[in-house]
């Protein structure tokens, strides 16, 4: 049962060994760290700061006896209201720093990304985003295991907040009906074009109301991303997308 725990909090907001200390300080319900540690089974130093750190993020309570810290967790359902109204609030200025974001930062903001470990990135900035998304697929996509995973966690973010994807697909796709049988599952709306009026030769992504993802792989099946951060440049291909999808026939 804890595996399954550990891989549940480790999925969304933990790293795999403070899923593992929460766990264990619940189970123990007060204790210090060395005994954390030794149930837990890793080095004392390490639980240590990991507790810090928990403590510091409202996860785990401190509280000294005798000179000595003994560690207790928030209860869960405690936890869970406190998360809670610390989304809401953050809910409620995340348009205030985009507008602030996009007028005093005129400058594109680029940020580039190899190798797959570091895609979860790109999943999770797709998860936290607060608008519909736009896709062109252009590459034959492959996901192995560890990569799959991350983008389950985006298809359910968006579809808990009710938000829908609208995809244009290309003749490159060697998976098409794969990708359009599953739309109305995700929450999207698929549109396969023939031949689309220009080349393109990477997947490209709008999400958020400022930010666009370039996605390819080379001749070893590496993925390379770039993410760039600009209303206006989002503003261009956004139009560009819609002109796409509004004025070109489906196979």
């Amino acid at each position: 049962m804890q595996d399954n725990l550990i891989w549940a909090l480790k999925d969304r907001w933990m790293s795999e060994k403070e899923a593992k200390i929460y766990l264990t300080v619940l189970e123990l319900w007060s204790a210090p760290a060395s005994t954390v540690a030794r149930h837990a089974e890793e080095k004392r130093t390490t639980v240590y700061a990991l507790l810090k750190k928990l403590t510091w993020e409202w996860t785990i309570q401190e509280l000294k006896r005798k000179d000595i810290s003994f560690f207790s967790v928030v209860s869960p359902e405690l936890l869970l209201k406190h998360i809670e109204s610390k989304t809401e609030w953050f809910k409620e200025i995340v348009p205030l720093l985009l507008e602030l974001s996009s007028t005093k930062w005129s400058k594109p903001k680029v940020t580039y990304l190899e190798w797959s470990s570091w895609l979860e990135k790109l999943f999770q900035d797709f998860a936290n985003s607060t608008v519909d998304m736009r896709s062109i697929l252009w590459t034959p996509k492959y996901f192995d295991e560890k990569l799959l995973q991350h983008v389950w966690v985006y298809r359910r973010a968006r579809k808990k907040n009710k938000l829908k994807t609208y995809r244009i697909l290309s003749q490159h796709n060697t998976n098409i009906q794969e990708l359009k049988d599953k739309d109305k599952e995700h929450n999207r709306e698929s549109k396969l074009i023939d031949k689309l009026p220009f080349d393109i030769n990477a997947d490209i992504n709008l999400y958020w109301p400022n930010k666009i993802s370039f996605l390819f792989f080379d001749w070893s099946n590496t993925p390379h991303v770039l993410i760039i951060e600009n209303q206006n440049m989002y503003q261009s291909i956004y139009s560009l997308f819609e002109f796409i999808r509004n004025h070109t026939k489906e196979i």
